[in-house]
């Protein structure tokens, strides 16, 4: 009987056991919006998406993109106003960003971040 019991038991934690770790998977989306802020200590971006403040932690692996070259993740510190198209995992109420695009300036300016002052564009991908 107690043999039976465990056996059971046993065979539901094996069924259940990648239910439970499906569930737990990150999964990818994508998002953007103006840059805010960068914080270096924690390895954290500031986006304003609308009427929202986000915030995203950087991948160990992420690639931030313009136009084709691939650009240190430190030098988006250099791009605070610039648009960003944002592709990250979210597991819940973490979002870790993967790959972050920044988009072309407009006009050869970059666009108006916090009322137009500040707002400097990235290095010239050339």
């Amino acid at each position: 009987m107690r043999r039976s019991i465990l056996s059971a038991l046993f065979g539901a934690l094996l069924v259940a056991s990648p239910v439970i770790a499906s569930d737990a998977k990150m999964t990818s989306t994508w998002g953007g919006g103006e840059l805010l802020r960068v914080d270096t200590e924690k390895n954290v971006i500031h986006v304003r998406q609308g009427a929202e403040e986000l915030v995203y932690e950087l991948a160990s692996t992420a690639q931030v993109k313009q136009g084709r070259k691939t650009v240190p993740t430190a030098e988006l510190a250099s791009g605070l106003g610039q648009r960003l198209v944002i592709r990250y995992a979210t597991d819940g109420t973490r979002r870790v960003a993967e790959r972050i695009t920044v988009q072309p300036t407009r006009g050869g300016r970059a666009n108006a971040g916090a009322g137009g002052q500040g707002a400097t564009p990235m290095a010239d991908p050339q």
